[in-house]
């Protein structure tokens, strides 16, 4: 798929994120509170910010010094209770999860890492379909955002596990789609909610990041003037007809939209906005507050 860089999506390149194996590590009872960082709610006067809490029973361990509050990195943790855990969050958003096979991996033995009191061990186990999938889950919440999760998944006893990669752990990441708007000459992010397979990333430091793009003129989207870093091109692998069903059915059944000669009118957040729906590409354009 071409995607044009034009959107300010805050989910950096993690230096971080490998494989943990000595790394230290955080216990979170009951649940993980995934949010926005203070960096860019500073330029979000008055707004509301949605966030997503895991929630679940018992303690679940994560990579420890991470610094972006929109993503967690999983370790230490009995493989067969975090994959469970996992198991029960897909089964809830049944319906609303688009997933994308990475790679796949032909080979049958593999291991789970279990916890037996205090410690944890090592148990070699054959795949069912000697089969293993490196994917990715791509999740509609509730509140507009989506809600990214990836491991590797094979069948072993029958049961679906949810996995580790051999170099990278279980990752979750909440993806904030901005937008930088001039309300009363005031520049403030906005977010600006996208359907799945039209997320860009920009990497960095997130504070500096924020500082540097509400001063940047490039990215500012006044009412009713066009931006071409908020212009998306269509999936390559779709037709035309796909590819606006695809993008009106997200606004329309998530976004409550109206559409109208091949534009879709919604509100987000507090603020109107209008998806302008074109042959090889659409547009989102920023309308004013909402009423």
């Amino acid at each position: 798929m071409k995607k044009i860089f034009s959107i300010i999506l805050i989910a950096f390149i993690l230096v971080f994120s490998s494989a943990c194996f000595e790394n230290k590590y955080v216990e979170n009872d009951g649940g993980i509170t995934l949010t926005l960082g203070e960096d860019f709610t500073s330029y979000m006067e008055g707004q509301t910010i949605p966030t997503f809490t895991f929630a679940y029973d018992g303690v679940l361990k994560t990579l420890a010094g991470v610094n972006y509050p929109f993503y967690t990195s999983f370790c230490q943790n009995d493989d067969l209770v975090l994959s469970r855990t996992i198991a029960s969050l897909l089964e809830y958003y049944e319906g609303d999860v688009t997933y994308v096979i990475e790679e796949r991996k032909a080979t049958s033995k593999t291991h789970l890492n279990i916890v037996q009191g205090d410690k944890r061990v090592k148990q070699k186990i054959f795949t069912d379909d000697n089969m293993r999938y490196y994917e990715a889950a791509y999740i509609y919440l509730d509140n507009g955002l989506q809600l990214v999760m990836t491991y590797c998944r094979f069948k072993y006893n029958g049961e679906t596990i949810y996995r580790w990669r051999e170099t990278k752990n279980i990752e979750l990441k909440l993806l904030y789609p901005l937008m930088v708007i001039n309300d009363n000459d005031k520049r403030q992010f906005v977010i600006t909610p996208l359907p799945y397979g039209f997320t860009m990333h920009v990497s960095g430091s997130s504070t500096i990041m924020a500082d540097k793009i509400m001063a940047d003129d490039k990215y500012v989207n006044n009412i009713n003037e066009d931006n071409i870093y908020y212009t998306y091109d269509y999936n390559s692998d779709l037709s035309e007809e796909e590819s606006v069903a695809m993008v009106s059915n997200y606004y329309i059944n998530y976004m409550n939209a109206t559409l109208v000669d091949n534009t879709l009118l919604f509100s987000y957040n507090g603020y109107n906005f209008k998806v302008m729906l074109y042959d090889k590409f659409f547009c989102i354009r920023y309308m004013g507050k909402a009423e």
